[in-house]
């Protein structure tokens, strides 16, 4: 939801001032919960691992960030413990509206937030030098829903993600998924195509838009077929936790 793939008629990437609030009455809010369960799932993990011992900085970096909520809810749990630390919190967009946005946030006063207008599939970074990387309700629009022909420009992207992600470093992806449960799935279906998408584009007047959003949604992997999409990406741990009866999934998946 929060990112617009750059390959969409140029009225898609306008942004209104309802563009945020269209977000959350498409999911009746619940955007917000996945974001900050999978903000705390993603600290605990690191705490558990102890990840920023022994480091003298870190690099985390938000692709596709659209409207910065994941990359402000996880730039805020990370900063308490680095405080000392050499860090640089880096968001990265193709959109240049999108940038605009996330500077009016209080999240862009924060030490070394630094915001990038670029490609996923042609990243600004060395190979090997970002601690984590994190997409939020973006990833199925690096891929453009029923081409088959183009899984091969979204496996580049994430073999671009790969490249620039240290060895032990983390990918992490919130996004919409298919629910196991064939009932549930039903239902889920029924809400993006006829409930959820029909209230943005009344609050929006923006038809085109949502309807790409909820065929994108409705055209995306299942958490498992993801899953293994990462494993043979090159990723060697890969997990990750359903919430909403599966309606969304955290990946996490590690180099």
């Amino acid at each position: 939801m929060d990112y617009l793939n750059y390959n969409l008629k140029d009225g898609y990437k306008k942004i209104n001032a309802l563009y945020e609030l269209n977000n959350h009455l498409m999911t009746f809010g619940l955007d917000i919960y996945w974001r900050k369960k999978a903000g705390i799932i993603l600290f605990k993990l690191l705490q558990k691992e102890k990840y920023f011992e022994n480091k003298d900085s870190f690099i985390y970096c938000d692709f596709c960030i659209g409207t910065g909520e994941f990359f402000e809810e996880v730039v805020n749990r990370i900063k308490g413990v680095s405080f000392e630390k050499k860090s640089y919190f880096i968001g990265l967009d193709f959109s240049f509206d999108m940038i605009n946005w996330v500077k009016k946030k209080k999240v862009y006063k924060v030490d070394n937030v630094v915001l990038i207008l670029a490609d996923v599939g042609f990243l600004p970074f060395k190979s090997n030098t970002i601690d984590f990387v994190s997409i939020s309700l973006g990833i199925r629009n690096l891929r453009n829903p029923g081409d088959v022909k183009h899984d091969d420009i979204f496996a580049m992207r994430f073999n671009e993600i790969y490249r620039v992600i240290k060895t032990g470093g983390y990918f992490w992806g919130l996004e919409t998924s298919r629910p196991p449960n064939k009932i549930i799935r039903k239902i889920s279906d029924f809400f993006t195509l006829y409930v959820f998408t029909n209230i943005a584009k009344i609050v929006s007047f923006d038809f085109d838009t949502y309807t790409y959003l909820a065929k994108s949604m409705l055209d995306f992997f299942d958490a498992d077929k993801f899953k293994h999409f990462l494993i043979n990406i090159g990723f060697k741990e890969v997990d990750y936790h359903l919430m909403t009866f599966g309606i969304v999934s955290l990946h996490i998946a590690k180099k």
